[in-house]
């Protein structure tokens, strides 16, 4: 709706039916062709490496789960209740009419999904893809096909199934020891942000004792499309204990699956699929996560610290030179990782494949930035920002890059909602403000911890510009109570808010484990009642650089809370207590 008032709807790319159908046509062929020349350079590479011998490390013993359990009606009115009232054009029933006579489709759908579970089959009627082409990055080339990433919509039923199985899946999954606590994706307490700030920590420790770091980011060729489907359900078998009917109707689910490009109202015709796991799908994201999630102990083996978020792996480690035994451990698990995709069915793509060092100015000064990695058969050259998981990150981690990108594009935002704001009431205004600006200003915020005064401040004045459009203020005027008035935190309380919440999530639900481990209780030996008051040791740090790390960052502003805001009993009396707490000090009440 608030891309319909600003007048920044997805503009139709083909008005004339004939040109759309040749369109689809062109897509069809062009994602179909994508992937076989993907299992081409497969064969080839590893025609020349052979067969992947690396041994690793052997795969713990875990429960096993042979069967789904049924579902009832209450389970299913549930999900029903909290989905999203969209429609697939696949779809016999609109949503909407699921909703509001959710106690007879309720018995209906959760008879069908306990025959389904029984059974181990997937509806075939169910299989149906409409694929959309999307662009994957705003201002790509419109006319080339490769801009395009192909998500499928699939009918609501058939999503409602799978959240049914996602429920039984992921906590086996989850919960077992082979499944990397490295991988981020899809996880509850989990996020892009907290898998963030797990790097950058791990980058500024680094710097704080006189290193440079270098990280690779690698990305894979259309990482869900290319899935080996024998090959996951083998996996989940062997790795995570999925079996009997529970596997079967896994195997059901992504096999014989068809699928459509749909363009402008003509689509192409319809082919079937005999891998990957459907993009835009619920359980995709899992699926996928499982399949790689052997990877980790390639990592563990050559001491390699690394993160995943689904398909986005990033690599890094700490290293002297270009030429020393740490940089040759760097290419050899490099190579290692790259030959077991290959094996798995998988190709690393070098072309969006980034490399960068991390560092001080005074240490960068010293390091061969010169120098490239090499990924298959291309060379890799140091960057000096990368983008990764939605944030830029320069060589220092000043997070300038960061800020100025996301000073441009609130910016333009503000424009276009200032064009349109008389035509809008108040309420409507701060609603679309919050989430097409507040939100840029909110996303992964915790990382700016420490950050220049001068990035506080562009972010600040972006800030002030929003409520003077949302309060038709004069674009120069004095805000004053402004911001008080909009219940607004300043942009630097915003991220002690953040950092705070993290830590309360965090110290509640004990993940995710990698950034829990970072937070250890203040205890004393003797017996006093400051035991009691929640407190957070303080790692000490040489630098500033290193003191705006999470390990340093969370314990510093949780321990300048109030007791009642520590202790308070659930996330919603905390998240309340918090803004209060930052409300009255920003605004000295």
């Amino acid at each position: 709706m608030a891309n319909d008032i600003l007048h920044r709807g997805e503009k139709s790319r083909a008005k004339d039916s004939n040109i759309a159908t040749f369109l689809c046509l062109d897509f069809k062929d062009f994602f179909i062709n994508k992937l076989a020349k993907i299992r081409e350079n497969i064969t080839h590479s590893l025609a020349i490496l052979g067969p992947f011998s690396f041994s690793i490390a052997s795969i713990a013993e875990v429960n096993s789960l042979d069967n789904f359990r049924p579902t009832d009606p209450e389970e299913v009115a549930m999900i029903i209740n909290t989905m999203k009232c969209k429609n697939s054009p696949t779809d016999v029933i609109p949503t909407i009419v699921l909703k509001n006579c959710v106690d007879i489709f309720a018995h209906a759908l959760s008879y069908l999904a306990n025959l389904s579970f029984a059974s181990g089959t997937f509806p075939k009627s169910f299989k149906l893809g409409h694929v959309i082409p999307l662009l994957k990055k705003k201002g790509s080339d419109e006319a080339d096909p490769s801009s395009y990433r192909p998500i499928t919509n699939l009918t609501t039923i058939s999503k409602i199934l799978e959240k049914l199985v996602l429920s039984r899946l992921r906590p086996h999954v989850h919960t077992s020891s082979n499944f990397s606590i490295h991988q981020s994706a899809y996880r509850p307490e989990h996020s892009t942000e907290t898998a963030l700030l797990k790097v950058t920590d791990d980058l500024n420790v680094a710097m704080d004792s006189k290193v440079c770091s270098t990280l690779l980011s690698l990305d894979i060729s259309a990482a869900f499309d290319m899935i080996d489907i024998d090959k996951l359900v083998t996996r989940l078998d062997s790795v995570f204990g999925i079996r009997g009917s529970a596997s079967s109707w896994i195997l059901s689910y992504l096999s014989g699956r068809e699928c459509y490009i749909a363009l402008d109202g003509c689509r192409s015709p319809t082919w079937s699929t005999f891998c990957g796991v459907p993009q835009g799908s619920v359980l995709g994201p899992l699926l996928f996560s499982a399949f790689v999630s052997p990877i980790s102990k390639i990592f563990e083996h050559f001491g390699i610290k690394h993160h995943q978020y689904a398909d986005d792996t990033q690599m890094y480690t700490e290293i002297k030179s270009t030429t020393g035994p740490d940089a040759r451990n760097l290419s050899e698990c490099v190579d290692a990782v790259t030959h077991w995709f290959l094996s798995n069915g998988l190709l690393l793509n070098s072309n969006k494949t980034e490399f960068i060092v991390f560092g001080t100015r005074q240490q960068l000064a010293k390091f061969d930035t010169q120098s490239a990695m090499k990924i298959g058969v291309s060379d890799v050259h140091i960057s000096s920002i990368i983008k990764t998981l939605g944030v830029q990150l320069d060589a220092t981690l000043s997070m300038d890059s960061q800020v100025n990108s996301i000073v441009k594009s609130c910016n333009y935002h503000i424009r276009s909602l200032r064009h349109v704001r008389k035509s809008l009431t108040l309420d409507s205004t701060k609603t679309i403000a919050s989430g097409l600006v507040l939100a840029r200003l909110d996303y992964c915020n915790s990382l700016l911890y420490g950050t220049s005064d001068n990035n506080i401040i562009k972010l600040q004045r972006v800030q002030n510009n929003l409520a003077r459009v949302v309060l038709e203020l004069p674009w120069r005027s004095c805000l004053g109570e402004s911001l008080k008035d909009l219940h607004w935190l300043p942009v630097s309380k915003r991220i002690d808010y953040k950092i705070a919440l993290i830590t309360f999530k965090t110290r509640c639900s004990n993940q995710p484990a990698y950034l829990r481990s970072m937070l250890v209780d203040r205890k004393h030996v003797l017996n006093l009642r400051s035991n009691d008051s929640l407190l957070l040791n303080i790692p000490r740090r040489g630098t500033a650089k290193a003191r705006r790390g999470f390990s340093h960052a969370a314990p510093t502003v949780w321990n300048s809370l109030s007791l009642s805001v520590r202790q308070s009993i659930s996330l919603g009396i905390f998240k309340k207590r918090l803004k209060t707490e930052f409300y009255r000090i920003a605004f000295g009440l």
